[in-house]
């Protein structure tokens, strides 16, 4: 096995197909990569890949790849998306705390906001509606007043991202 530097990637025959420099500049071949089931990720150029020549002539492999930008701690697991500098996008951080993080940071102090229920959310929404807002009076002045004249019909539905689900 070679360290290398990644050059070039494109699609071939719905193969991932990398140019790779391996002992100077005139030294460039083509590798395939090697990846886990179900996963689908194109390099930036210049990182630097696990290479290896195989029996087959002209079936070169990369096998993996040095990342410099390691921040996962002991039983977690990022996925993350860069732009072509190597700049953090996006990650899908499993942390060791049990939580999923989903955002533009890659330090867990960064999120402070939360993810919600859809249905429990809506729920406690309408409970609060038939319950509590349709069913208010309130002082005016010369007795209570009657509850509103048009009930609150607000929906959440709209704000359902039926593509995302959780337990």
């Amino acid at each position: 096995m070679t360290i290398v530097q990644t050059i070039a990637q494109k699609l071939s025959n719905a193969f991932r197909v990398l140019n790779v420099l391996r002992f100077g500049a005139s030294d460039v071949v083509s590798a395939y990569e090697s990846a886990p089931a179900g996963y689908d990720g194109a390099p930036n150029p210049n990182v630097t890949a696990v290479f290896s020549e195989t029996k087959v002539n002209g079936r070169n492999v990369v096998v993996g790849y040095i990342d410099k930008n390691k921040v996962a701690q002991t039983g977690e697991s990022r996925l993350f998306s860069q732009d072509q500098n190597g700049n953090l996008l996006f990650n899908v951080y499993l942390a060791q705390d049990g939580n999923l993080y989903l955002g533009t940071s890659p330090t867990l102090s960064d999120y402070s906001d939360f993810l919600v229920k859809f249905n429990e959310l809506k729920a406690a929404w309408e409970n609060f509606r038939d319950n509590e807002y349709n069913l208010h009076t309130h002082e005016t002045g010369t007795g209570p007043s009657s509850p509103p004249e048009t009930p609150a019909v607000t929906s959440f539905d709209s704000a359902k991202a039926a593509s995302l689900k959780l337990q």
